[in-house]
């Protein structure tokens, strides 16, 4: 059973979408830089519990599987999923749909611990920072404010060789001549911190 968790409506891709960018990138199936090297859909979305879409392209993780979140699902509100090279795709889990904002701001990342992060604008009041196991087991790490640590707004993470996960954030920031945003670090505990306040000079 996918567990539920958080909201996920953002649409960059028509209903039913053939799931050609479960081959993203080519080099991992050994395609990048031939001639005439050919893409082949290994799942179709139905619109039903699987989602009717993904949203950005999946990533590989450590286990071999390809992890990502696709609108729609069992809540309508989004689903991140599974699926195996082969083609089988398992929902795990199904985001119940809080908040106002426009949902997963960005793909997946797996850290060092293993566990899928990925950051969601619709939960919560200012959107929130998530892990979810490879199993689905998913919980929030850290739930922006919307003052100093601005909204939830992607675009994706990124772990430094200090195992933080770095990312950016919209409307934020500790200077006096306004929110700029901010560039935010936080470690896999869920502490978080600003690295930079932008001062909206260009």
């Amino acid at each position: 059973m996918a567990a539920n968790l958080l909201r996920n409506p953002l649409r960059f891709l028509h209903a039913r979408t053939l799931l050609s960018l479960l081959l993203v990138p080519l080099a991992a199936c050994g395609l990048s830089g031939q001639a005439g090297a050919q893409v082949t859909a290994i799942y179709s979305f139905t619109g039903g519990n699987d989602g009717d879409g993904p949203s950005f392209p999946p990533i590989q993780a450590s286990d071999g599987n390809l992890y990502g979140i696709a609108d729609g699902g069992a809540n309508g509100y989004g689903v991140l999923y599974r699926c195996t090279l082969g083609g089988s795709l398992t929902p795990l889990v199904e985001f119940p749909g809080s908040g106002a904002s426009s949902g997963s701001s960005g793909p997946l990342t797996q850290a060092s611990n293993g566990y899928l992060y990925g950051t969601d604008g619709a939960a919560g009041a200012d959107g929130i920072l998530f892990q979810s196991s490879l199993a689905g087991s998913a919980s929030s790490v850290y739930s922006f404010t919307g003052g100093s640590d601005g909204i939830a707004s992607g675009p994706d993470l990124l772990q430094g060789p200090n195992e933080y996960l770095y990312g950016t954030s919209i409307y934020g920031g500790t200077l006096t001549s306004g929110s700029w945003g901010i560039v935010f670090k936080i470690d896999l505990n869920g502490n978080f911190s600003i690295v930079h306040s932008f001062n909206g000079s260009r």
